[in-house]
């Protein structure tokens, strides 16, 4: 049996592959072929019709390395009729002004090139301050002066770096969801 999804993720310091893997795991054995961004030819995302992208944002708001590299071919591509999930990886206490801007960045690149966004992500129980991966979302200052998020964001939201005993659940809840929408 061959994978009905391609996974893509771009990795720096393994969070994002053992990400990748984890999600791999949960859809189950065949299911899910992942593909990193390094070694990635964009005629490798022709082959499924249902994909899965995942990446850090690195550095300020930035895309990781191996998705900066590529992204100037997505104006090459068509990715009419594909459904699309997305994952981000990112910090944020040391970068809430920017908190999973990469994820942000790659759907609305890969949805003006015809894909179709699936699993969305609630902002609930999450600590930042603005994100370009964020749909939907408005902010509302609390009686205690803090800021409440309202919203989604346009894929599964993971931080390793604060909320690691929350990736396991996070991943198993998302996979759930995903899967029936993209009937698999």
């Amino acid at each position: 049996m061959s994978a009905h999804i391609g996974l893509f993720y771009g990795s720096t310091t393994g969070h994002t592959d053992a990400v990748a893997e984890l999600i791999r795991d949960e859809f189950g054995r065949g299911m899910v072929k992942l593909h990193c961004m390094a070694e990635a030819k964009k005629q490798d995302f022709a082959n499924y019709n249902y994909l899965i992208i995942g990446s850090p944002t690195w550095h300020i708001g930035k895309l990781q390395s191996d998705w900066e590299a590529f992204f100037p071919e997505f104006d090459e591509m068509d990715f009419s009729g594909k459904q699309v999930a997305y994952f981000g990886l990112g910090d944020q206490l040391e970068y809430p002004y920017n908190f999973l801007d990469a994820m942000g960045i790659l759907a609305l690149k890969i949805t003006s090139r015809g894909g179709i966004r699936v699993g969305s992500w609630s902002a609930e129980g999450y600590d930042f301050q603005e994100s370009k991966a964020l749909i939907g979302s408005k902010f509302t200052r609390l009686a205690n002066g803090v800021e409440a998020v309202d919203g989604e964001f346009v894929g599964l939201a993971i931080d390793e770096e604060n909320q690691p005993e929350l990736t396991e659940e996070r991943i198993r809840i998302w996979v759930t969801q995903i899967r029936k929408m993209m009937g698999v």
